[in-house]
């Protein structure tokens, strides 16, 4: 049931990209400010109440003068749950500097400071927060209630005597926090290179806690040179998975469009997740990996001319290759025959145009590369139980639908 519980904790703590680690409470100096540049010794305080206090049930909130936190209660076995770093808002810019004159910390350091609160996770609804971990502490300890003490650090001043051995620390966490920030990136360039969405989305969860520092006053431009780098990071993976190039340009130029329309952090969220979603997809729906480097020229033929002359023959001649071979080979490498592949990449490329135009069936198939519009329709009907008239009319039916829906609530 314990461990079960601290399962649960580790989950919770996730969710909000929070670390969560056991200690000793017996080895308060090994823990107190662990990885934090800032000198967060005020961890001890914490412990070593909790060291003392024998009853269930208590948690305590440890706070510096920087509004960084910790969460921490008691475990057996003289054991604790030390919950954070983590901070209720984003550290501005001119807080962090008032705070370090206040301090009198050098301005020499600001640029290590920034880096390191900028890491940190913000707990955007802390109410919810504090009500999880309570909830956890209380359920652990089998209590009704639980106590809440809220410690606040006392305002520390600069000693450059104790700062050489926490920059000389500082500097290792932070070359420890990059190195692990670019092996998050591989794990996502590899699920997507992959085409797998779920594994895309736990890398991008994990790289959401390393953030760097910002490098414009303009927090929208921050937001958005970050996102030109996920999309350049994402092009890439898609180039590794196999996708032509011409397919990769198409998605990145949509999402360069979209990237300049960002205005707030729920935006460059929004557009995290879907550039982590189509990327994938368009691995999946286009990959060319495995197969041989004439069909992979064949798939890509016909992919980019779908309203050109896609016979067996025309496609032979233009790649020096007998039709008989050509045709073997496709249908062992596809596990398909050239023409009911192409024929099937018309009639999706005919549903997306029934989907956002209003283009005549007649159009459409001519748009597709099939002039015998009979022909057209009957393998639409062939391919997808409907006429290209029925299939519209069903779109437009889904709609109304949808619209009498919205109105309703």
């Amino acid at each position: 049931m314990k461990l079960e519980l601290l399962e649960c904790l580790r989950l919770v703590t996730d969710s909000y990209n929070v670390d969560v680690r056991i200690c000793s409470l017996g080895e308060q100096k090994q823990e107190q400010g662990e990885n934090d540049p800032a000198g967060s010794r005020f961890l001890s305080q914490g412990l070593k109440k909790l060291s003392r206090d024998k009853e269930g049930g208590v948690l305590y909130v440890i706070c510096d003068s920087f509004d960084e936190e910790y969460c921490m209660f008691r475990l057996p076995k003289d054991q604790a749950a030390v919950i954070g770093p983590y901070r209720q808002k984003k550290l501005e810019w001119h807080h962090l500097s008032e705070a370090m004159r206040k301090r009198s910390i050098p301005a020499s350091v600001l640029e290590e400071l920034e880096t390191w609160y900028n890491s940190m996770p913000v707990i955007r609804d802390y109410e919810a927060w504090m009500n999880l971990i309570s909830s956890i502490c209380r359920t652990f300890h089998n209590t009704e209630k639980t106590t809440v003490h809220f410690i606040e650090s006392e305002l520390e001043t600069w000693e450059d005597s104790k700062w050489t051995k926490e920059q000389q620390e500082e500097e290792a966490v932070s070359m420890k926090l990059i190195e692990e920030r670019y092996k998050r990136e591989r794990d996502l360039m590899n699920a997507i290179s992959t085409g797998n969405i779920e594994e895309g989305f736990r890398a991008l969860s994990g790289l959401g806690r390393y953030k760097i520092s910002r490098r414009y006053m303009d927090v929208y431009r921050d937001h958005r040179n970050l996102l030109i780098t996920l999309n350049t990071i994402c092009r890439k993976a898609a180039e590794f998975g196999g996708v032509h190039p011409v397919h990769i340009d198409r998605l990145s130029a949509k999402f360069a469009k979209l990237i300049e329309t960002v205005y707030t952090a729920e935006d460059a969220a929004r557009i995290r997740s879907s550039m982590v979603r189509k990327y994938s997809l368009l691995v999946n729906n286009y990959s060319l990996k495995g197969y041989a480097p004439v069909i992979q020229k064949v798939i890509n033929y016909i992919d980019l001319n779908l309203s050109g002359d896609l016979s067996l023959k025309s496609i032979s001649e233009k790649f020096s290759v007998s039709s008989g071979y050509l045709s073997e080979l496709f249908r062992k490498e596809v596990n398909s025959t050239l023409t009911s592949y192409v024929n099937q990449k018309r009639i999706r490329r005919a549903i997306w145009y029934l989907n956002s135009t209003q283009m005549q069936i007649q159009q459409i198939a001519e748009e597709v590369g099939i002039g015998d519009v009979a022909y057209f329709i009957r393998i639409f009907k062939k391919s997808t139980g409907k006429t290209p008239r029925e299939y519209r009319n069903m779109l437009h039916k889904k709609e109304d639908e949808n619209y009498k829906n919205k109105e309703i609530q």
